[in-house]
Parts: structure tokens; sequence; C-alpha cells
């Protein structure tokens, strides 16, 4: 550090650690090799130069920082010799850009700095705004900065700070991402990729689920970042941990969404774990519908058979053998409990002329065949059975028998009796010989027949 004082000749100051330094007299002019770490103001006590060497006493400069209304910033860092347009952090992290700096003061050594608060006026390549998500802090070429518009921006380049103003200018080019799978193939996303991450899930453009394995960094230059994916594959297990097989590929599936299996089984889905970034595979917990079945009255009705899938108009079987009809199928609960309100089927039975025909015992479950007995003791023999309405009403059409035949409700399948109600069998011995004698009866007809054609011919 060279000094001057008075017209003699140039000094220069050897600065060492302590606060109280040596100003000597250096014949080499070459020595330049003076530590510039502060700068030192020196207050002479003497003139005399002719011994080669001058004393006094000197005072580290100090630096009283303000902005332009005047209130104390406080640098992070101890300041050492600032300029006009430098950039400074005070202890929050706030960046001021350095406006002034005074000349230290004789006595005191303290010397007045006025600064700048920092702000970045961000534009993309096309000039247009760019507004960070979160305050920028010594942005430097290559940061990736996320804008409000979700999009992520590569920084290019960065001026230098206003010093009257503050602002500095920043450009920054909108990042792409080249999408690929770990084969290397090319993988385009449904969606324009804003600021993907790791683990995220994206839709190709088929549907095909991906996860995000790896983003890299944007290059500078071109904005373009590396994105790897792996495809995602959904294992399903119900609440006992048993495998459960979708009939169809699962796509986003949702806690509350109903998975039906290969053989028809309904699950709700309790639980989607995110897809591992590695493999892809996501665990699923679906829990198995079950179905709470009552009556148009609230009676509880327990199915025979277990119900898959049951749909409005479906007939179901109760314990008993009381055929239902399916009226309401709730959507299932949380729980994977779903309500369903069913109608008892009754039958409207009728003879051939369309003449009711009130059956001695409820019908439980007639088929075409079946013999039953009217309230005066009749009998009939099914001859078709309609599926049931929406109502729970189905139509049956009954053939009176006649003849005199000897027909045993326990054994003919009149399903009034409540013990032994059948449709008839091949093979079942009333039958046999019911038939029998009807094609007896039949045949006697038909020669009787034949025999009076013949006689009127021979009368005649």
């Amino acid at each position: 550090m060279k000094l001057q004082e008075k017209g003699d000749p140039e000094f220069e100051i050897n600065v060492t650690d302590n606060v109280t330094y040596t100003a000597q007299w250096l014949a080499d002019e070459n020595n330049d090799k003076i530590p510039d770490e502060r700068q030192i103001f020196v207050k002479y006590v003497s003139e005399d130069t002719t011994k080669g060497e001058l004393t006094g006493e000197t005072k580290k400069v100090t630096y009283d920082v303000k902005d332009e209304d005047g209130n104390p910033v406080i640098p992070k860092d101890e300041l050492k010799d600032p300029k006009e347009g430098d950039k400074i952090t005070d202890e929050d992290g706030n960046e001021y850009v350095i406006k002034e700096v005074g000349d230290p003061d004789p006595e005191t050594g303290a010397s007045d700095v006025t600064v700048v608060p920092i702000t970045y006026n961000v534009t993309d390549e096309n000039g247009d705004k760019v507004t960070p998500t979160e305050p920028l802090s010594d942005p430097k070429k290559g940061d990736v900065i996320t804008g409000e518009d979700g999009y992520n921006y590569v920084v290019q380049e960065v001026g230098k700070p206003d010093k009257d103003t503050g602002v500095v200018e920043v450009t920054a080019k909108k990042v792409t991402y080249d999408v690929t799978d770990g084969d290397g193939n090319p993988i385009n996303p449904k969606d324009e990729l804003k600021d993907p991450k790791e683990c995220d899930v994206i839709t190709d453009e088929d549907g095909n689920e991906y996860v995000i394995k790896e983003v890299g960094e944007p290059d500078p230059k071109t904005g373009v970042a590396e994105a790897t994916v792996v495809p995602v594959t959904y294992n399903v297990k119900d609440e006992n941990g048993n495998g459960v097989t979708p009939n169809k590929p699962l796509s986003d599936p949702k806690k509350g969404d109903i998975i039906t299996d290969e053989d028809g089984r309904q699950y709700v889905v309790q639980e989607v774990g995110k897809p591992d970034k590695d493999t892809g595979v996501a665990e699923v917990i679906a829990k198995k519908v079950t179905y709470d079945v009552t009556d148009e009255d609230g009676n509880p009705v327990k199915p025979k058979d277990e119900l898959i899938q049951p749909k409005k108009g479906d007939v179901i079987t109760d314990e008993n053998g009381n055929k239902y009809v399916v009226q309401e199928v709730g959507d299932p609960d949380s729980e994977g409990i779903s309500k369903v309100t069913v109608k008892k089927v009754t039958y409207d039975v009728t003879d051939g002329d369309g003449n009711p025909v009130k059956p001695k015992e409820e019908l439980k479950d007639p088929k075409k065949g079946d013999i039953i007995t009217d309230e005066d003791g009749n009998k009939w023999i099914v001859s078709g059975v309609s599926d049931p309405d929406e109502n729970g009403r189905s139509k049956i059409s009954v053939v009176k028998l006649t003849g005199g035949a000897d027909i045993k409700d326990n054994k003919t399948g009149n399903l009034g009796s409540g013990k032994g109600s059948r449709a008839p069998q091949t093979g079942d011995d009333s039958n046999i010989q019911l038939w029998s004698m009807l094609s007896i009866i039949s045949l006697l007809g038909i020669c009787a027949a034949v025999f009076a054609v013949r006689r009127r011919r021979r009368n005649g």
C-alpha cells in the first residue's frame, strides 16, 4: 500500500496483524508484495524521513453500512476493500449492491457505505417475464428456477446489479425433458412435463403409466434435461395378504376404486403405495366386497350361494329355497360392504285359458314339469315358468291333469307340500305309471275312433 504525504517521496507500508503498525521506508521500489488484507489509515507523528524510518499509530478502516433510507445493514462477512457495484450479503441472507463508499474519517477510520437491495428481473429466451416461485439468491449460470407457471427454467446469463436500482437482469431458458425408458426407448408423455421429480408417475400418449427413476440436470445452452422412467405395475393383495389378479390391467387406482378379479369377485381399494422408482412396482391393498342382503321390509336374507357381483334384476335363492329378485345394489363402503335390497318372488298361476289357479301351498321354486295341487285338490302340471319381473312377479302356466290318475304330491314335485318337493325325474315310478296310463287311454281312444269309422263304412 503506497502513501504520499506533503510532497515526500512515495512510501510503502508493510501490514502486519497487530493493531499498531510500523511505517517503513523501502528503498526497493520494485517490492510490490505488500499484503492488502486490510486498508490502513496512518496518522503520522513524525515527518522526519532522513533516518529512513517512520513510525506512527494506525487504525483499521471500518465500514458503517446503511441502505438509502438510513437503515443499518450488518454484512455477513467483514468488509475488506468494498467498491461501488460490489455485492454483499447481510446476516439474514439478503443481497445488496454497494452504491457508494465514502472516505474514511482520519480520526476514527470509519467509512460510510450506502447499499441498495438487489432484485432479479428474470426473462426467458423470448423476452417474456418469468416470476420465480421463491426469491432468488445469488443465481448462477446453470441454476434451475421454477416459475409460478409451474415450469422449470435453467439460468443462462446473470448480469451485474445496477448500483442505483439494484436490479440484476437474468436470462433463463425453459427446460424441456427427453424421456426414455431403461432401454433407451423414447416415451411421449400425454401431458407436458413441468417440474418432474423422482418417483413421480407420468402417463404416455397410449395411457401407459411410468414412474420417474431419474431426472438429470438441464443443459444450460439447450435447456434439455434427460429423464429416465420405469413402467408401473400393480401388485394387488387382499386384507389377508392373498394375491388378487384383476380381470384387466389397473390404471392409476385410487382408494375407494372397485377392482374385479378374474372370477368376477369385487374388491374395494384400501391403500395404494407409491411405485418403486427402480422396479416400478406399486403395492395395492384391497378388501373383498361382501353383501348385506335385506328384503323390502328390512329383514335379513341369507343367500344360499356366495354372491358375485349381483345386479338389479338378478334372482337369488336363500338358504330355505325361497327366491328373490334384486331391486338395488349399493356401492361398497370403505369397509367393502355393499347393501343389497331384494324382493321375494311371487307366482301368478293360470291355466291355458288364463283362469287363475290358487296353489294349496306356497310355491318356492317351481319348474316345468312339476305337479302342483290347488285349493280344491285338483292337480296341475307346470307347463311354463317365466323369469320374475322387476317387481318379483313370475307367471306360471299349468295344465290340469285328468283321467283319474292317482298322483301323490310328495312323489310328483308338489312344491306346496314342503317335503319331497321336486320336478318329475326320469325313472320315477309314479311318473312311469302316470304316463303309461295316459298312453294306454290315448291308444284305446284312437282304436275306438278307428273302429267306429270302419263300422260306419260297412253300414253305409
